[in-house]
């Protein structure tokens, strides 16, 4: 019976059961936090490329010159193709010595991506380099080029910021994929600035105005308000204008570029973003010019303090009809209301 009951358990052991794969490493925790939401990293699924402790020090990422051209030039198609097949090779066989080099998957990325359409090799290596380099931007603006293609219209909205996805980033991604002559970058990189704009004008909807009747000079205003000193944040201006007003606002548009940025915004607005320290003079000339007239909302924004404008520009300067300060500023409050001497009052609209 032993025997029996032995041998039949031997005769259950068909195949041996496959072996474990091998553990992987355990990736050393970055002193830096990364600055992106897991979300943005989340959108490329599991194609990011496995993680090495190994480093190298004889070799180096490929230089601008050694890198080829995104596009072939016309009738050297064979030419380019043999170049950029020399570099995928040159970059993989770098990358297999170096898995953790955030460049190196970058710079590999950007081949499959913009030379040679392989999208989803280009996410595997985009995506490592983000995830090792969490403030590189490139990397950045190149996964952003990729999920702007149409249909990851999915891939995008996860690979957004949870505060951007309430945004209208749908109308900026369409606005942008009509742009003429943009390149991939130039167009991530421009789709990320309209999400920007969108949440100043967010953050300008959220503060409480006061009313008042009184004509400003718009540039001298801003100039006051804002801290143009070395050390200060970046000042940004948008101006957020209705879309019923878009017939008008053609001239304004044809002037923006390139110092005024314009895109969508929430329910068919139209946007201008203007930065720097020329920007209240550059607003103020554009609105003055081809704007008069048109009631719109002037947002300021520097850092935690806003200022928010609402009025129709006129020749002689700003006539306001609402006005917000954050934190208050009592040298700014008092000249929004002392207005301009001998301008006239603000005219009642419809």
């Amino acid at each position: 019976m032993g025997l029996t009951l032995l041998v039949s358990l031997t005769g259950c052991k068909e195949d041996a059961p496959p072996e474990a794969p091998p553990l992987s490493p355990a990736r050393a925790v970055s002193a830096v936090p990364p600055v992106e939401p897991r979300s943005f990293l989340d959108a490329c699924g599991a194609t990011m490329a496995p993680a090495s402790g190994r480093t190298i020090a004889d070799e180096v990422p490929l230089t601008g010159d050694e890198l080829p051209p995104r596009r072939p030039k016309d009738g050297d198609v064979s030419a380019h193709r043999i170049a950029v097949m020399e570099a995928v090779d040159t970059l993989r066989h770098r990358v297999s010595r170096d898995p953790r080099d955030p460049m190196l998957h970058r710079q590999l990325g950007e081949i499959y991506l913009y030379a040679l359409g392989n999208r989803r090799s280009a996410l595997a290596h985009l995506c490592r380099a983000l995830d090792l380099s969490p403030l590189d931007v490139t990397a950045r603006h190149a996964l952003l080029a990729a999920w702007m293609a149409p249909g990851a219209e999915l891939e995008m909205e996860v690979a957004l910021r949870q505060s951007d996805r309430s945004l209208a980033w749908r109308e900026a991604l369409e606005y942008v994929r009509l742009l003429p002559g943009l390149a991939e970058h130039a167009a991530a990189e421009r789709f990320e600035r309209l999400l920007h704009m969108q949440s100043i004008v967010r953050l300008a909807g959220g503060l409480r105005r006061e009313r008042t009747r009184s004509t400003v000079d718009l540039a001298g205003l801003l100039l006051s308000w804002a801290d143009l000193s070395k050390d200060a944040p970046d000042l940004e201006i948008v101006v957020s204008v209705e879309a019923k007003h878009r017939g008008r606002m053609t001239e304004l548009e044809k002037a923006c570029e390139p110092d005024v940025i314009a895109g969508p915004g929430f329910r068919g607005r139209l946007l201008y973003h203007a930065g720097g320290a020329g920007a209240p003079t550059r607003i103020a000339a554009l609105l003055t010019s081809h704007a008069a007239g048109i009631r719109l909302v002037v947002a300021a924004h520097q850092g935690p303090r806003n200022l928010i404008l609402s009025g129709k520009p006129q020749k002689a300067g700003l006539a306001l009809e609402r006005f917000a300060l954050a934190p208050d500023d009592l040298g700014v409050r008092e000249l929004i209301l002392a207005g301009m001497p001998g301008a006239k009052p603000v005219e009642k609209g419809p």
